[in-house]
């Protein structure tokens, strides 16, 4: 499996009827769980149209932020 954010992708798998693709990351103790609408008819795209496009919610605690925002914008999205 590939890495993001320093974490291992432990799982990418595509939801085909929920018209959504998931991430899972390892971190200690837990996962982190990234979703991506995969249609425009899927039960999260219709969810996220009524609001801000883009990213739905992530909560997370890290010791340096902007460090963290810094490696995403380098290193981009996760390979498919």
């Amino acid at each position: 499996m590939s890495r993001w954010l320093g974490l291992k992708v432990s799982s990418m798998d595509q939801v085909d009827d929920q018209g959504v693709r998931v991430a899972m990351l390892d971190i200690v103790r837990a996962a982190l769980s990234f979703l991506e609408a995969t249609r425009p008819d899927s039960r999260l795209e219709i969810r996220s149209a009524s609001a801000a496009k883009g990213l739905h919610h992530i909560a997370s605690r890290w010791t340096d932020i902007e460090a963290v925002l810094a490696q995403l914008k380098l290193q981009g999205p996760l390979d498919r």
